[in-house]
Parts: structure tokens; sequence; C-alpha cells
């Protein structure tokens, strides 16, 4: 017996209990509306009437008695959806009164009249519904996720985009609105309108990382110049201390190079050429790059030079100034 308590606790309660999935109206970071809306829509086979239904901001049973296996199998397709659901056990309190009824039926041989039976013989015989119906009494438990934020175009700081005016591709929040208005009806130049960066000003600013970078890498190579003093190496052992010597300062140089770009595009947004030529790398939504994107960002510039640098000369046709690495990457260079 204790063994057979033991199982039932770990997968999640005994096999008679039943458990309900509820969709709590939120979504997981990373997804979009229409995103969850699509993959829930195709995953299910519901029609537009039923979407709808199910995305009202408020939490949604979407499946109900069913054993927690299930549960845990119809939540995992729902996370797969990116919609944020939870597991929750049902009849608890249904199922003591019901025992109370059983009880009383043994006693007399006929099923007592009691105002909660009908909502009870229902509870306990519904199968699957399919339509989603709203959880009140969840609605109270659940603790509701962070509101999605998004960056105010114009001051640079993060609120909910429920408080926030859209303009275009951006968001104004309340306090920068009023000034952000005056500026349309001035006809002022926005700071949601990216001013993106030439062929000739970004080239500018690569020349002065690519001298900075060559101090770096100059120190590096004298540094490392004491170990590989061998000028012409006879004995395999001088071959591969020679060898290995210059691995080790060429592995430096790409870490300096990594870390630069990385770094300065991470925290700034530039790097200290595109400073001085007051340009900045922003993603496709004008809202600053993150220390991964500016990572890759490094590598992807690789491939545009690689390619006989036909990745950097892009920028001259592209209407929004984009290089190959800037559209492998989804950023732009805008001026400040």
């Amino acid at each position: 017996m204790k063994q057979s308590k033991q199982q039932e606790d770990k997968s999640g309660g005994n096999m008679s209990d039943k458990f309900k999935v509820v969709f709590t109206g939120e979504l997981q970071e990373g997804f979009s509306l229409e995103e969850a809306k699509a993959s829930i829509q195709q995953s299910f086979a519901l029609t537009d009437a039923q979407i709808e239904k199910i995305f009202t901001g408020r939490p949604i049973v979407l499946k109900k008695n069913i054993d927690y296996g299930a549960a845990e199998r119809f939540k995992s397709l729902l996370d797969k959806a990116g919609v944020i659901s939870n597991i929750v056990e049902i009849h608890k309190a249904i199922n003591k009164e019901a025992v109370q009824v059983q009880k009383s039926m043994d006693d007399t041989g006929q099923h007592p009249v009691t105002p909660g039976n009908k909502d009870i013989k229902l509870e306990l015989e519904s199968g699957e519904h399919d339509l989603p119906e709203t959880d009140k009494s969840f609605q109270q438990q659940v603790v509701r996720p962070p509101v999605e934020k998004t960056t105010c175009a114009e001051c640079g700081r993060r609120f909910g985009r429920s408080e926030m005016m859209p303009y275009k591709d951006s968001y104004i929040c309340a306090e920068c609105k009023p000034a952000f208005t005056q500026k349309l009806k001035e006809g002022v130049p926005l700071a949601t309108e990216m001013i993106y960066a030439g062929f000739w000003i970004r080239f500018g600013a690569k020349i002065i990382d690519g001298i900075i970078l060559g101090i770096v890498n100059t120190i590096i190579t004298m540094l490392a110049s004491p170990f590989a003093a061998i000028d012409a190496p006879e004995t395999p052992e001088d071959v591969q201390a020679f060898m290995a010597v210059n691995i080790i300062v060429w592995l430096l140089q790409m870490a300096s190079g990594i870390s630069y770009v990385t770094f300065f595009l991470g925290k700034f947004a530039a790097t200290p050429g595109k400073m001085a030529c007051k340009i900045k790398v922003v993603t496709g939504e004008g809202e600053k790059i993150t220390y991964l994107r500016a990572f890759g960002r490094y590598f992807a510039e690789i491939i545009s030079a690689i390619i006989l640098s036909i990745g950097y000369l892009m920028a001259a046709f592209d209407d929004e100034k984009r290089t190959l690495h800037d559209r492998i990457c989804n950023t732009r260079v805008i001026q400040k």
C-alpha cells in the first residue's frame, strides 16, 4: 500500500482524480498573439469563433474531467503553441458531497433531492468540452505574469504596452505623449522615424574601429613575440612551438574582436568608431540590441567580408541601408 501511495504521488495524483487545464489568458515570452492563435487553431482544428472565445484575456477552461497524464499532454501542446496554462485538480469538494449522496442512497434506496444534485451529476458525468468556459474561481487563484513591456521611442524607458500610445511600429509612453503630439503638429522630426546611416559614414566608422583593433592586436603580437623568436625553425619541436604560439596569438586576436563588438554594441549600441560617427545599431523595431544579438552579428559580419565584401556593398543599394549581416540579424544602423 505504501508503494502504491508513492506511485500515486509521483504521477501527480490518484488515477481516479480528475483535472482541468486552464488557459490563463497570457502568452509566453517571445510569442505574439497572432502566432498563438494560428498555432492553436491549426493544432485543434478550431473555428475563428472558437479562437476568439478562447483569447479573451481571462482564464478559460480548455479541457476538463481528464486524468493527470492526459492533462500533462494537453498542457504540453499548449506550451508549444506559446500560451500559459495550468493544471488544476477538480472534484475535491464535489466528490465529498457526492459521497454523502451515495451514502444516503444506500440508506434509503432513493436518490435524495438536494439543491446541488443536478450540478453534481453534470460535473461527474461530463466529458471533454468542445467549447471553452470561463473559470471564475480559478481567476482569483492565478497570479498573472508581468504584462508585456516595450520601450518608449521617445525617452527609452520601458512600460506596459497597454499603457502606451502606438505610433506606426513604435510606442510612446503617457509621459512623453503630450510633447510627442506637439511634435507631430509642428512637423518636427521624430525619434520613431529612423534615419538610416549611409554606406560612407559606416565605412568611416569601420576604419576607426579597425585602427583601434589593429593597435590591440599589435600589442598582443608584441607580447607573444619573445615566445615565437624562431627565425628558421629546424627541428620538429621548433616547428610545433612556432605553430602553437601563432595559433594562440590568432585566438587572442579573435577573442579581442569578439569582445570589442559584443561589449560595445550590447552596452552602448555602438562601437567607439560608430560613436565617433554618431551612429548606432538597433533592432528592426528600433530597440536596443541584446548582447547575444551583438555576439551573433560579429560572426554574421564575417560572412559579409568573405564573399568579397559584397555583404557590405549591399548597404549602398538598400532602402534601409542594410548590409548582409544586418539582414541576417534583423538590425539597422541609424543616426543618433
